[in-house]
């Protein structure tokens, strides 16, 4: 393990012997680099006149200030020498040389490390309140700018892996002054590398001055603001604002054709009825239709906010009935961008916009099912920035359109406990339990539990057969027994709804342990396809659009493998055709022998697809996890 140390230095006369002695007792550095500033203070002379048995050698920039700039030539400078791991510590011994052991021990499975102030078992000693309050918000404010998910973003106690640094060529770095800090971890968090934060004590200086002045204080809030606003490709947002323009004109144009129509009379009924604000007694309505699948809580709302005028017997009331699914797909496009590399963001957003499952559905279907899948996007996007309470609190948001979001339950619970601990993560869930809390209390308190429970159990089992509609591996049993066949009829004494239960967790066992201890962004979308594919796949009771989840997480990606471009096009298209044989000839109006012809070979199809792309994400997964790390720069 080749270490290299990089000290930014200036007027640290009275503190850089002492530290060079401590770095040299506590660690076995390849190489110690100071870089001083032209400190009038004759810094640099003490470090060359100091003896070691480790190498320490200085470099005096002359007529150049700014930490980022020191940082920058440290790193240069020690990465020509081979370095694999790149420590930096400040030079006036607020951070103890003795903590880099520990940080170099987590250094190893992450890119970028942090010795933390901020996180449970950090400290700050010999500041006052007001400075600690100061500090505090200054880390706010950088977490807000970036979104970042590091707490400690302005610490400069870390160890930078020298794969992480050629990575992102730390020369193309724009800020030079504090501001070095928080762009080093947003180019970690946005490139999908992992980031570790250490707990230490932070102890103020006791000789010399901080270099912190007011004015270096703003300076670095402007350059902090001046990234923000670079970091946004202006050019591709009005690319992606003219693409959905687009896509708006082809759904508009389409959208008064009748959808499916037992959903929109349903809705229809409740859209006029919801002007009273009475959607929360929706389950103890004896008068109502009551949707297959009666957990539609948030889209009543919705639906009463579109009135009476919302009938799905005229082309106007069409139209408004399919705004709120038409504008979804926009809104699905739109996280699909922001989750996407940033040379192919337009092309998933494309995906997703033109994509003739997901058209369908919303535009001729009438279907609500991109509303809930931008909702379990979002939530995979903040697990993938590690930003758990809010990917709990989106998947509620998900779940309380459409309970299917539940597929990617898993994925944001055990990633959520490898990274922050089951203390934490039941603190952390407390939040998102409200908001759950408070989405059911109106229906709670119009209609009792009981009933609620009642319409929700029933909707369970309501068609039980292997496969409704959905062409998955349980459609070929209709086909082989000419016969539409129950979940409940038993093979070897067991019944088929458990062997799908038994199937599912399986895989969900399987995608788990592939997953790395901290995966990157890559991996995370891939295990939330893999998850959503097995969901539809292997359980019983499938319906045709409960596929739908897929498209998204296949489009984010698209520029992985050719052999996942190939997977997401095929599988896009297989959804389209059971998504429009369903509205051209609903399966439950027609003998099986009629609905059976031309679906075989796509349902075939469709699972070996899902066994080609399981094994595909098995062997990224697993590699990842062999290097003992996240995705390497695939979302530079």
């Amino acid at each position: 393990m080749k270490i290299a140390i990089v000290v930014p230095t200036y007027n640290e006369a009275a503190n850089i012997d002492e530290l060079l002695r401590r770095l040299v007792a506590a660690i076995p550095a390849s190489q110690i680099i100071v870089v001083d500033d032209a400190s009038p203070d004759g810094t640099a002379d003490i470090v060359r006149s100091f003896i070691s048995s480790v190498p320490v050698k200085v470099i005096v920039r002359v007529g150049e200030r700014g930490l980022g700039g020191a940082l920058l030539h440290g790193m240069r400078e020690a990465l020509a020498n081979g370095a694999e791991f790149i420590v930096t510590i400040d030079a006036d011994l607020s951070h103890a040389p003795e903590d880099i052991i520990r940080l170099l021990a987590e250094a190893e499975d992450t890119h970028l490390t942090l010795g933390s102030r901020r996180v449970p078992g950090g400290s700050v000693a010999g500041w006052s309140r007001s400075r600690d309050l100061l500090s505090r918000a200054a880390a706010g404010i950088s977490r807000f700018v970036f979104g970042l998910k590091t707490r400690d973003a302005t610490t400069g106690f870390r160890v930078y892996r020298a794969d992480f640094l050629k990575a992102i060529d730390p020369v193309a770095v724009r800020s030079k002054g504090y501001a070095f800090q928080e762009e080093m971890v947003m180019l970690a968090e946005a490139g999908g590398f992992s980031v570790a934060e250490v707990p230490i004590e932070f102890v103020d200086r006791k000789e010399g001055k901080s270099k912190l002045s007011i004015v270096e204080g703003m300076s670095s809030l402007g350059s902090l603001v001046k990234l923000r606003c670079r970091a946004i490709d202006r050019r591709s947002l009005a690319w992606f604002g003219v693409l959905s323009l687009a896509a708006l004109f082809v759904r508009y144009y389409f959208s008064p054709l009748k959808g499916n129509g037992y959903d929109m009379t349903a809705f229809s009924y409740w859209a006029a009825r919801g002007r009273l604000f009475n959607f929360f007694s929706f389950y103890s309505d004896p008068s109502g239709p009551h949707l297959s699948f009666p957990n539609y809580a948030l889209y009543f709302p919705i639906l009463a906010l579109l009135g009476p005028a919302a009938q799905a017997t005229t082309e106007a009331g069409r139209v408004l009935l399919k705004t709120p699914a038409i504008l979804g797909d926009i809104f699905l496009a739109g996280i699909v961008y922001a989750s996407a590399k940033p040379r192919w963001k337009l092309a998933a957003a494309a995906f997703v916009l033109f994509n003739p499952a997901v058209w369908y559905d919303s535009t001729i279907f009438g279907q609500t099912e991109s509303i809930y899948t931008a909702f379990m996007a979002l939530s995979v996007l903040f697990v993938a920035k590690r930003k758990y309470r809010l990917a709990w609190a989106w998947l509620v948001v998900a779940a309380f359109f459409k309970i299917q979001a539940v597929a990617i339950l898993p994925l944001i619970a055990v990633l959520h406990f490898k990274g922050s601990g089951f203390k934490r993560m039941i603190v952390e869930m407390i939040p998102p339990a409200i908001l759950a809390a408070l989405i059911a209390l109106p229906y709670i308190i119009v209609s009792s539990p009981a009933v609620i429970w009642r319409s929700l159990s029933s909707s369970v089992g309501m068609f039980p057969l292997v496969a409704i509609n959905a062409w998955n591996p349980w459609y070929l049993l209709h086909m082989f027994s000419s016969r539409w066949v129950s979940d409940a009829e038993t093979v070897i004494g067991i019944s088929y709804k458990d062997i799908g239960l038994a199937a599912f967790a399986l895989a969900l066992l399987a995608i788990i342990y592939a997953l790395p201890k901290k995966p990157g962004r890559t991996v995370v979308f891939a295990a939330a396809a893999a998850m959503c594919f097995a969901f539809f796949m292997l359980l019983t009771e499938m319906h045709e659009r409960y596929s739908y989840p897929i498209i998204p997480f296949f489009a984010v990606l698209l520029s992985e493998s050719p052999v996942v471009a190939y997977i997401a096009v095929m599988t896009s298209l297989i959804i389209f055709l059971d998504i429009n044989f369903i509205q051209v000839m609903p399966m439950m109006a027609k003998p099986f022998v009629q609905t059976v012809d031309g679906c075989v070979i796509w349902s075939a199809i469709f699972t070996g697809l899902f066994a080609v792309y399981f094994v595909w994400y098995m062997r990224r997964a697993l590699v990842d996890k062999k290097a003992g790390h996240g995705s390497k720069a695939t979302f530079k």
